[in-house]
């Protein structure tokens, strides 16, 4: 792709133009290096991915779309910079970020998802990562918090005031699933369970097509979702996306790597988190329908309804 005026968008699919492009890699990446090639790379739900070649690197070019989705509680660019200084490889190297924008410029990591890759090995690994990440620990300092109860531990006030606020922007599309989910909630909470828990960095949006494998090595992506929480929140989208698919082999990989060192105990709260999720997807789903929709990984409207009706039916243990 060849391009004859500076003051011109890198593709069609791109709100960025190739000047300001320009001085992005010469201020972040290097001075010295000249772009090559900028191409189309692939498109997702939320994300528009370009390829960029320069003379000595490969780089992505990832540019958010406009989409409703839900704030986190996690600082993003004091994480990029907290992950980095402490070198934890299990997160891209970020080279720019602009949340504003909405556009990002990270190392190229190949194009294989685990999804493409679903071995034993790399299941365990995946595993394996997933816990180095929920064991780092944060400091109570850290400007990575943005929640003042979590750094201050109040997680069942932090947990309850986020429910509520969940259900209070969700019934407005569905007030009957909010009213199931906010009665399993009363139902099901129970308060002083995370009392002796330790906090987590969560990816929050942990599922196949976010670990790639590149040269061997296992890298999570898409951290826009990131928060601090406790470490059982995170299996909701994994339960629901990819793990009715895992042979017993599989999941017996994943379990492995994740419990190496100390098992994950699965609380009665499991289920007051995934019926919150459940009912952000069915209003995601519901209010980005022009967003491309891969109904064989992605599970339809109805499918979330079923699930919170199925969770309001259940005995509690």
């Amino acid at each position: 792709m060849v391009y004859l005026e500076s003051l011109k968008k890198i593709h069609s699919k791109s709100n960025v133009l190739l000047e300001d492009l320009l001085t992005i890699i010469k201020r972040y990446v290097a001075s010295d290096e000249k772009i090559v090639s900028i191409d189309y790379f692939a498109e997702g739900r939320v994300n528009v991915l370009f390829v960029i070649k320069l003379k000595k690197l490969i780089l992505i070019l990832r540019e958010r779309k406009k989409v409703n989705s839900f704030v986190n509680n996690l600082n993003w660019i004091d994480l990029i910079n907290f992950m980095d200084v402490n070198h934890y490889n299990i997160f891209p190297k970020i080279y720019y970020n602009d949340i504003k924008r909405g556009i990002s410029i990270i190392e190229f990591l190949g194009t294989t998802t685990l999804e493409n890759e679903l071995t034993e090995k790399n299941l365990f690994y995946t595993g394996k990562n997933l816990r180095k990440l929920h064991d780092i620990i944060v400091p109570k300092d850290s400007t990575i918090w943005i929640s003042s109860l979590l750094s201050k531990q109040d997680v069942d006030d932090y947990y309850l005031s986020y429910y509520a606020k969940v259900i209070g922007e969700c019934k407005v599309f569905f007030p009957k699933e909010a009213k199931l989910v906010g009665e399993i909630i009363a139902k099901r909470y129970r308060r002083g369970i995370y009392k002796h828990y330790k906090l987590s960095i969560l990816h929050h949006d942990f599922h196949l097509k976010n670990i790639m494998i590149h040269n061997n090595k296992i890298t999570f992506i898409d951290w826009d979702s990131s928060r601090i929480g406790v470490a059982e929140e995170e299996f909701v989208k994994l339960k629901h996306l990819n793990w009715k698919y895992f042979n017993n082999a599989q999941k017996s990989a994943f379990i492995k790597g994740y419990n190496e060192d100390s098992r994950i105990v699965f609380t009665e709260n499991f289920k007051c988190h995934e019926a919150i999720w459940l009912l952000k997807m069915l209003v995601f789903e519901y209010t980005n329908q022009e967003l491309d929709n891969d109904s064989r990984y992605f599970p339809p409207i109805k499918y979330y309804r079923k699930e919170i009706r199925k969770i309001a039916s259940e005995k509690e243990n």
